[in-house]
């Protein structure tokens, strides 16, 4: 079997998420699962979307702090610090939970709402440790595409 790419070398491996058969030359290994170029670019696309998403999050979360924090300043400092943090970092939360998994199946719109409270309570309690978190992954993530874009350089380059 030849490569997909280098259509004069045999392939050594299977792309994970295409199946095209890809040489040496081509293949990028991530934690054990091959990729050929284009599957590759695809990855580092879908974190940069990631980026893009919790940037977005970041600018709505501040704007809310804003307001909530200038907006009550002049009447309760103390609420207002604690309403700017809460509802700033809560669109931090809500993204960190997005992929929590649901204790239950909601029946009714009741259950429902319920979910809904519990979720929303514990994003806006647990969100400023979120976007604590959220910041080191951030920066963990930007990292981890320039290596890749470096990587993906380097391989098409050959």
């Amino acid at each position: 079997m030849k490569c997909f790419y280098h259509h004069d070398k045999d392939a050594h491996a299977v792309c994970k998420h295409c199946s095209k058969a890809i040489c040496s030359d081509c293949s990028v290994n991530i934690d054990g699962e091959i990729y050929c170029p284009d599957c590759f670019s695809t990855v580092i696309e879908y974190q940069k979307k990631y980026l893009t998403k919790l940037k977005i999050r970041y600018i709505v979360g501040g704007v809310l702090a804003a307001i909530f924090f200038f907006g009550l300043i002049k009447d309760n400092p103390g609420e207002a610090m604690i309403l700017g943090i809460g509802l700033g970092t809560f669109p931090i939360g809500l993204f960190a939970m997005k992929n929590s998994p649901n204790p239950y199946v909601p029946i009714t719109y009741e259950g429902l709402g319920k979910l809904l409270l519990i979720k929303w309570l514990i994003a806006f309690v647990f969100g400023p440790i979120f976007a604590i978190i959220s910041i080191f992954t951030y920066m963990k993530t930007s990292q981890t595409i320039k290596n890749n874009e470096a990587l993906l350089e380097k391989i098409t380059c050959r």
